[in-house]
């Protein structure tokens, strides 16, 4: 296939053509690590294309921060309703917590909307 400008169309070939190149790559030299192609933003006869390598233990690692984080804000659990804390994101302080939801939202709450979505820990004694 022989490109001549850049439009929706071309790009969906575009990255499925790179998603085989860096599947491949994962799989030789650089295994272990996984690559996926991110953003594409283009003009009619130029494209930039964003690109994400993680470890595979990078979701594992991502998974306890939103736990540790959870705790730290007090929340009882990081799933509820239909609701799932999936990131967590410490610079952004106004909403740090990234939620998906069963039908396939992605939703960013503060602290003070998720403790209301998540419930607070009860504490006895304090």
């Amino acid at each position: 296939m022989t490109i001549d400008t850049f439009n929706h169309d071309t790009l969906k070939v575009v990255r499925e053509q790179l998603n085989l190149v860096l599947e491949v790559l994962s799989e030789g030299d650089l295994a272990g690590v996984t690559f996926e192609v991110g953003n594409m933003s283009f003009s009619n006869n130029s494209v930039k294309i964003g690109l994400v390598g993680r470890t595979e233990g990078a979701k594992a690692d991502m998974s306890d921060l939103v736990a540790r984080m959870a705790r730290m804000h007090g929340l009882a659990c990081t799933e509820k309703g239909g609701y799932k804390i999936v990131d967590y994101h410490p610079k952004k302080i106004k909403y740090p917590f990234i939620i998906d939801t069963d039908d396939g939202r992605h939703l960013k709450m503060s602290p003070r909307q998720a403790a209301a979505k998540f419930g607070l820990v009860t504490r006895i004694g304090v």
